[in-house]
């Protein structure tokens, strides 16, 4: 997730207790590593009774391809994602069974993508919309 050392995750922090929330972010001008362009973290806990996370990410641009995964704080594997191939400015949604007072990783990444059409190395936007839930 973290790759250079100079990097540091996004200034969040969240508690995320039942209801909602909104995230705006950059996806930096920076060339890509791996798969991805510039990638964002958010370190968000979640509340006293919350056991279901919604999450969508939308992006500012309609020329972007944006992804993201949800990783347990000190896991590798990530618990899901939205990535799939939903292509240039869909939105990627997905809804992550979740432990209470449990702090979690979300990260955002702007696809490097091929052929024409395809995410260029620009700056763009986007918005995480989660929402939290406590089902019986």
């Amino acid at each position: 997730m973290l790759t250079a050392i100079a990097d540091a995750p996004e200034p969040t922090n969240l508690i995320l207790d039942v209801a909602k929330y909104r995230i705006t972010g950059t996806s930096a001008s920076v060339s890509g590593q791996g798969s991805y362009y510039d990638r964002d973290d958010y370190l968000i806990t979640t509340g006293p009774t919350t056991n279901e996370l919604a999450i969508r990410l939308k992006p500012g641009s309609a020329m972007a391809d944006m992804d993201y995964y949800l990783f347990g704080e000190n896991r590798v594997n990530a618990l899901g994602n939205a990535s799939a191939a939903n292509g240039l400015g869909k939105e990627e949604f997905a809804t992550f069974a979740v432990n209470p007072n449990t702090r979690y990783w979300l990260w955002a990444g702007k696809l490097i993508g091929m052929g024409a059409g395809a995410s260029a190395n620009t700056t763009s936007t986007y918005d995480f919309s989660i929402c939290g839930a406590a089902q019986p």
